[in-house]
């Protein structure tokens, strides 16, 4: 039980992420600044450039592309030129990389620890099955068997789901690694 709950809650973290990874990618499509008029911009329109980003996206977070325009468009305000901008970019993305590694922490433990349920559960069900072995149930072995089996289902099962645990985290993974790529050229 155990081990199908902790499954469940992994699942349910990455629904989450996933929900989130999909919401934020109709997002890039929009334009959230005014595009760039032919000349160029000056630097001191940042500020009202950055005025027009919204604060927030509708579920109360801000999205990834939001967030590098904010963060690329105060560093032209805060120095009032365009001039290290790419390389600020790059640590931006680099910061976001590093962001959406972290958020996996949990599925990642959930991930180490399935398996490690399963093998305890083997563990207490073969210490069971040869505590209650005696020299009368020789004959009769069925029972221990019996025992036995139960025993190594518990790690089949945590071999299992955690296998499906880490197929949905790699699609959930690959699909936030491309939004990250179109937020970097985006932005």
């Amino acid at each position: 039980y155990v081990e199908v709950g902790m499954f469940f809650i992994g699942m349910a973290a990455l629904a989450v992420k996933a929900f989130d990874v999909a919401w934020q990618w109709r997002g890039v499509a929009d334009e959230q600044i005014d595009p760039i008029p032919d000349g160029g911009q000056d630097a001191t329109e940042a500020a009202s450039l950055l005025a027009s980003l919204p604060e927030e996206d509708q579920r109360g977070g801000a999205a990834f592309l939001v967030r590098r325009l904010r963060e690329a468009l105060y560093f032209v305000s805060r120095t009032g030129s365009a001039d290290g901008l790419e390389d600020h970019l790059k640590y931006l993305s680099d910061v976001d990389a590093a962001r959406a590694a972290r958020s996996y922490g949990l599925v990642r433990f959930i991930v180490w620890a399935i398996p490690i349920m399963g093998f305890l559960g083997t563990v207490i069900g073969i210490t069971v099955a040869i505590a209650n072995l005696s020299p009368t149930q020789l004959e009769n072995i069925s029972g221990v068997v019996a025992g036995l089996g139960t025993a190594f289902d518990t790690t089949a099962t945590a071999l299992g789901l955690s296998m499906v645990l880490m197929y949905v985290q790699f699609l959930v993974d690959r699909s936030e690694q491309s939004l990250l790529a179109e937020v970097d050229v985006v932005a």
